[in-house]
């Protein structure tokens, strides 16, 4: 751990101790649970840093339900885990982000592997137009 601090602590200070923290704390990893350095609030003369401990598996089932909690409230038409496709691709709704007011819902693009953000009126709209055309196809 090599952290200099020249005229007190700053930015740079912090950022060199979150990079430690991590190094240091990466065996724990193995363990099963999962570190994440969070906030690190300084002065001059001190930081506080924010940690959370975790299990893994726990945090994600946690993640998506809280998530599908969120979709509910803003009646959407699918819950985390759900596939539907566009002219795009095929997607799987992967979460949603409620600090993000116009593209809360995270998609997951299965051909090229990226995320992407979109709201939940496309979401609805596209699986409403998806199921149209099933019903289309089914007569």
């Amino acid at each position: 751990m090599n952290i200099q601090i020249e005229n007190g602590i700053d930015r740079n200070t912090c950022d060199q101790l979150r990079t430690a923290l991590k190094e240091l704390l990466a065996p724990i990893e193995s363990t099963g649970l999962s570190v994440e350095v969070g906030n690190i609030k300084y002065s001059s003369v001190n930081m506080k840093v924010s940690m959370e401990f975790f299990v893994k598996e726990g945090k994600e089932e946690q993640d998506k339900e809280m998530a599908n909690r969120w979709l509910e409230a803003t009646d959407a038409q699918f819950r985390v885990g759900d596939e539907f496709s566009d002219p795009g691709g095929t997607y799987v709704i992967k979460g949603y982000n409620s600090k993000a007011r116009k593209f809360p819902v995270i998609i997951h693009n299965k051909e090229d592997g990226k995320d992407y953000k979109i709201d939940v009126h496309r979401v609805n709209q596209t699986i409403a137009l998806n199921k149209i055309r099933e019903q289309a196809k089914g007569q």
